[in-house]
């Protein structure tokens, strides 16, 4: 099909014309996987016609606060919310941070906060603790939050926590049962850590 541009239905009797256009997109290697046997070969090379590479956003940095303000715009006319803004230092936090969900990350987490903020101006203690934390205390930063016994403490339990999460399944009652803790302290600590699971 994607070669004649025909097809033919399932039963049919003759061939009909394709007209279509078809865009592919991966997070993967295709010509790493095409070398190992991963991924066919003939399929690649008929798909690879146009190649368009987009770096993760953490190459981009400079597109952070374009994307973040894009995304703020459209959930606050979405959910009715022109009251919120992010403030200056808010966008040093968003820019600083690795984004290991890329684009749509980003996008899900302007989501939540125009849905769950009060509204006025959304500060860097608005957002999820591991990425201020991710953002002040990169390696070898000396300054009092991240040697604090607090903040070492906080990231081992996220780190904990996103482990036993894993190891669930994504089940959040399994989560409780590997950190041996309840439902509902497992809920409690989500909430003071604010973190997502």
């Amino acid at each position: 099909m994607l070669e004649e541009k025909r097809f033919r239905r399932l039963g049919g009797a003759k061939d009909l014309p394709f007209r279509a256009r078809i865009v592919a997109a991966t997070n993967r290697v295709l010509q790493d996987m095409v070398r190992e046997g991963g991924f066919r070969a003939d399929l690649f090379y008929r798909l690879n016609v146009i190649p368009i590479a987009i770096p993760p956003l953490r190459e981009r940095r400079e597109d952070i606060p374009l994307l973040a303000a894009h995304f703020l715009d459209h959930y606050r006319v979405r959910y009715h919310r022109p009251d919120m803004e992010l403030s200056e230092d808010t966008v040093k936090v968003l820019v600083n941070y690795s984004w290991p969900g890329n684009v749509r990350e980003l996008k899900n987490l302007i989501e939540r906060l125009v849905l769950l903020h009060e509204g006025g101006a959304i500060t860097p203690a608005d957002l999820p603790l591991e990425m201020e934390m991710e953002v002040a205390c990169t390696p070898g930063s000396e300054g009092p939050a991240c040697l604090s016994l607090d903040a070492a403490v906080k990231e081992a339990e996220i780190r904990a926590i996103r482990r036993a999460f894993k190891a669930a399944s994504h089940s959040k009652a399994e989560t409780a049962r590997l950190l041996q803790i309840s439902p509902r302290t497992l809920r409690w600590k989500l909430a003071q850590l604010r973190l997502k699971l």
